[in-house]
């Protein structure tokens, strides 16, 4: 764990503010883009608004907090004099936007001001002690794992969109990893739908933990996986992504998530096909006449037939027939139009299940065929239609 060594034991260098190095500017320029995504726009600790900048053993290493999240990935460059400096992110990546693709000298002095120099230009930012910027905790017990990213990438896809917005609703605003010996499973739900995945080749001689991760460092990992391998390290109460020139730490939300397998119904008997993208359409066209907020859509479901029907006092009406494969009784169901879609878009079968019981249940959305080691399904709760 080479880089998060670097995070933890930050030493304290003796020239000050002192740093002097020469770094290609495209290089630089594209690694400050990636760690933007984690700056804090607005705070009141200016501190977090900064770039942790420190060049030593011909490296420079860039992190960037936002006090649960941290970042840091490494460069090489040419070191005059090793030393560390917190730059402010915002003017710094303006400046690095504007300048054009030649090695750029980067300088402080014991002031902890910032020069940039190009052969044409130089530019001056205030920066501040890199004694203030936040430090990582150190690992104390911890589980480490070895990972698939592909895999992975590919799980967290398939649950992330169903984490709740509402930052009142504590875990349900994360995704759930369950590790088991023999499987490991993802889970997100904001309490109007659920989303799981499985993995049913994982093993491990760990302990089984269950985990909750923020989206916020799942968004950073995807982003920015290119290995085929990852270390995934999880602490009392922070997580590790080791992704070899990157490294991503992120707190772990903590509380108790709720006992999800309790709301999934189990007799959800009347079984319905229908062609994913044919699906996909009618919902996109008929949503536009859907009121704004609750963007309700109602299906009128019979054999071989689903009408899909909106509409709103102030956008009028659009309905839409799908054909389907459907032989059982005729019934009628209202759904958040932008939560189906949202599930339609993580299957990738051609043909799409839909699992019904009654118009005030659940509706279990599975692809036709599952993935050969994966178990993928999702949970849309319907909406009560006026009479």
């Amino acid at each position: 764990m080479f880089i998060i060594l670097n995070i933890i034991k930050r030493r304290n260098f003796c020239s000050g503010g002192f740093m002097k190095f020469k770094i290609s500017c495209s290089e630089l320029r594209n690694e400050l883009l990636i760690l933007s995504g984690v700056l804090v726009a607005k705070t009141t600790h200016p501190i977090l608004g900064c770039i942790l900048f420190e060049a030593k053993g011909g490296k420079l290493f860039l992190t960037a907090t936002d006090l649960e999240v941290s970042l840091q990935s490494s460069i090489e460059c040419e070191i005059e004099e090793e030393g560390a400096v917190a730059v402010p992110g915002k003017i710094l990546i303006e400046t690095m936007r504007e300048l054009p693709d030649y090695p750029v000298e980067i300088s402080s002095d014991e002031e902890f001001r910032v020069k940039l120099k190009t052969s044409s230009g130089e530019f001056k930012i205030f920066g501040a002690d890199y004694k203030e910027y936040p430090q990582v905790p150190k690992i104390k017990k911890k589980v480490v794992f070895n990972l698939d990213s592909s895999k992975i990438k590919r799980m967290i896809e398939k649950v992330i969109f169903a984490v709740s917005r509402d930052e009142l609703k504590g875990v349900l605003t994360g995704v759930l990893f369950q590790v088991k010996k023999e499987e490991l499973r993802l889970v997100a739900t904001d309490g109007h739908r659920l989303s799981k995945v499985v993995d049913k080749t994982f093993r491990s001689d760990e302990i089984t933990k269950d985990i909750i991760i923020p989206p916020k460092a799942l968004n950073l990992f995807m982003r920015n996986v290119d290995s085929e391998k990852i270390t995934f390290t999880v602490g009392e109460s922070f997580v590790v992504f080791d992704l070899g020139n990157k490294c991503i730490y992120s707190s772990l939300l903590q509380g108790e998530f709720p006992d999800y397998e309790s709301v999934i119904p189990l007799e959800n008997e009347k079984k319905l096909i229908v062609d994913r993208e044919k699906f996909i359409q009618s919902l996109r066209i008929v949503q536009v006449f859907a009121n704004r907020m609750t963007l309700q859509v109602k299906m009128n479901i019979s054999k071989g037939e689903m009408e899909i029907v909106s509409e709103d006092v102030d956008r009028g009406e659009g309905r839409e027939k799908v054909p389907v494969d459907y032989d059982d009784e005729s019934m009628t169901i209202g759904f958040n139009a932008g939560y189906l879609l949202d599930s339609l878009k993580c299957i990738e079968t051609e043909d799409v299940l839909l699992e019904l019981k009654e118009p005030d249940s659940g509706c279990i959305i599975l692809p036709r065929m599952q993935k050969e080691g994966e178990e993928h399904f999702m949970l849309v709760m319907p909406i009560k239609l006026k009479d």
